[in-house]
């Protein structure tokens, strides 16, 4: 009986499992995971320097690579900016060419402005900062628009530390120090 059972049943499952593909985009390790239910802290508050915490995300197990995402969506000034802690992979110059290839590979017609090398402070220690601006044409704030957009990058003792700042390209000044402001207010280097 069992085997008359499993001679009718057996070709049903396989037509189900062949004929049902899996979904395309389907992330077997469960990376990236947003990260929900985090209040308000010091290091990182729901509210600072006029932004609004948005998304978390981790992509990696035990928060050893993550991003944080705040927004400022005023009449006047519209700049979203994330925060990105991963591990430190190779030395930060080659890290920092790395990361500019990559947004001008994801922005058709993307030009690099400027950049450059300074320091930043935080907690009392400097460190080494490399910043790059660029501009492109992309949907921004729900218009097509002419975006700038800032990249900055500092080798922190166990990890990078990576910023990307967006706004529409005629608010590029305020957008710059409002994002410098932001750093001033959360604790990035903890």
């Amino acid at each position: 009986m069992f085997k008359a059972v499993l001679r009718l049943v057996a070709p049903l499952a396989v037509a189900l499992l062949v004929g049902c593909p899996s979904a395309p985009h389907f992330n077997r390790s469960g990376f990236p995971a947003e990260i929900s239910g985090v209040g308000d802290s010091q290091n990182f508050p729901l509210q600072v320097a006029g932004y609004q915490r948005g998304k978390m995300y981790m992509y990696q197990p035990g928060m050893k690579d993550y991003s944080i995402g705040y927004d400022r969506f005023e009449a006047t000034l519209q700049n979203a900016v994330t925060l990105y802690f991963y591990p430190l992979v190779r030395p930060i110059a080659e890290q920092f060419n790395a990361e500019k290839q990559e947004i001008l590979g994801a922005h058709a017609g993307s030009v690099l402005l400027v950049e450059r090398q300074t320091s930043v402070q935080k907690n009392g220690v400097s460190f080494q900062a490399f910043i790059a601006t660029f501009k492109f044409d992309e949907i921004f704030a729900g218009q097509q628009q002419k975006v700038f957009s800032e990249l900055v990058l500092v080798a922190l003792p166990d990890r990078f530390f990576k910023v990307r700042s967006s706004a529409p390209l005629a608010q590029a000044s305020p957008a710059e120090a409002s994002m410098f402001g932001l750093l001033e207010r959360i604790n990035w280097a903890y």
